[in-house]
């Protein structure tokens, strides 16, 4: 069966169907190099250093070379007579699905949409947007979706040679919920990145996946796809 992504109009892997074909396009095993709090459990045993942290270790300076050297007391920044023109970010927003049984929460910068009370809270953007009545997918930054099929089949059709993975990392989210997060793109398209959890519910697989093609800022779209699976529930 054909594997067939549809990268140009920014679906991600859950619009792809699977194919019998032996062989990866995936890059070299290696540890991961993000560890959002999302993930609440690593697959490397702990204690076990890793060669990015080694090198992240050899690059970060140790705190006798930091700009401030410690005096024994901390230091007391002088008060300011002008008071800040900046407003303060505003709060996080929460939503919940009753449909599918979840909620999560976002930033209150961002928008959310929906025709009916099955799409509520999942397809965000950092902007206002409305899905058009007709319109079988909503072009936004964020997505959320809920497949009826395995976890491990799902997850393993991330080694199809019609994608290049660049980061892999598993763990868990939703209070024990297996979870994989993946970075990847297409070998003919590698401008376009995209940002997945998969997340294996037991009764469905949950997909939540962010969109180089449809993100003005496509690390802070990935910072707050890791923020919203990190605030995930489940109530049904």
């Amino acid at each position: 069966m054909l594997l067939a992504g549809l990268a140009s109009s920014a679906v991600g892997l859950w619009s792809l169907i699977a194919r019998d074909d032996v062989g990866a396009q995936v890059l070299p095993e290696q540890e991961a190099t993000l560890s959002p709090a999302a993930l609440e459990t690593a697959t490397a045993p702990p204690g076990t250093p890793t060669p990015t942290s080694q090198a992240r270790a050899a690059s970060e300076p140790s705190p006798t070379s930091t700009a401030l050297e410690s005096s024994g007391a901390p230091a007391t920044p002088e008060p300011s007579s002008e008071p800040s023109l900046t407003p303060a970010p505003p709060a996080d927003v929460s939503c919940a699905n009753t449909d599918f049984g979840f909620a999560l929460s976002y930033p209150g910068t961002w928008h959310t949409a929906e025709r009916d009370p099955s799409e509520t809270c999942r397809f965000f953007h950092p902007s206002r947007f409305a899905i058009p009545a007709d319109y079988d997918v909503a072009e936004v930054a964020i997505r959320i979706e809920f497949l009826e099929v395995d976890y491990d089949e799902w997850v393993d059709l991330y080694r199809s040679p019609e994608l290049v993975v660049h980061e892999r990392i598993d763990g868990t989210v939703a209070g024990g919920a297996r979870a994989t997060r993946f970075l990847y793109s297409y070998p003919d398209d590698e401008a376009s990145s995209f940002a997945s959890y998969v997340i294996d519910r037991g009764v469905d697989v949950v997909i939540m996946e962010g969109s180089s093609q449809l993100s003005p800022d496509f690390d802070g779209t990935r910072a707050v796809l890791d923020a919203m699976a990190a605030s995930l529930e489940f109530f049904q």
